[in-house]
């Protein structure tokens, strides 16, 4: 069996419209895990940890 999703699909699909139509960052906390949403259109801006590299 799988652990159930902290968060649903549709719920992250839905905070994110938000943030989108209205240009604002959106943080949700779930059991002590920070998620931040935020209306980033370029992936070059999406800042990553060290040692996350993607090749574009």
């Amino acid at each position: 069996m799988t652990i159930p999703a902290r968060i649903k699909q549709a719920d992250l699909k839905r905070l994110a419209a938000v943030a989108k139509s209205e240009s604002v960052k959106i943080k949700v906390e779930l059991d002590g895990m920070v998620l931040e949403i935020t209306p980033c259109t370029d992936v070059k801006e999406i800042v990553r940890p060290a040692g996350w590299e993607i090749d574009l």
